[in-house]
This record gives structure tokens, sequence and C-alpha cells, in this order.
């Protein structure tokens, strides 16, 4: 998925999701909480969601240019 959308640091995006997904799993566990996975999936579609934002921005700001 990050490597097919338009990303300039897909490495880094890999990360930011790896390191959210290792905290809903420690949370989880520690915290009996139920819900967490779910408020990571919410945090990783805003994540995408901000990422698509900014490549829809940059390709505005590109064919302004035109």
């Amino acid at each position: 998925m990050v490597e097919a959308s338009v990303i300039q640091d897909p490495d880094m995006v890999t990360e930011e999701l790896s390191l959210l997904i290792d905290g809903a799993i420690i949370t989880a566990m520690v915290t009996s909480q139920g819900d967490i996975a779910h408020i990571a999936r919410l945090v990783a579609e805003d994540i995408y969601a901000a990422l698509l934002l900014t490549k829809e921005t940059k390709n505005l700001e590109l064919a302004a240019f035109d």
C-alpha cells in the first residue's frame, strides 16, 4: 500500500505504521482494552489520508505552474 502510493519516503511511513502497530499490541496487552486495534486502525487511516492530501496538494501546486 505504501509503495503503491506516491510517497517521497515510503520507508519512513512503513516505520511509522510499524511503530503504531507495535504500540497498539503492547497497549492491548498491558491494559486489556479490546478497542485498541480499532483505535490504531483509525490512526493508520488518518496517516494514509494525510499522505493522500499531501499528494493532492503537491499536484495542485505543480498544476499551478502549467
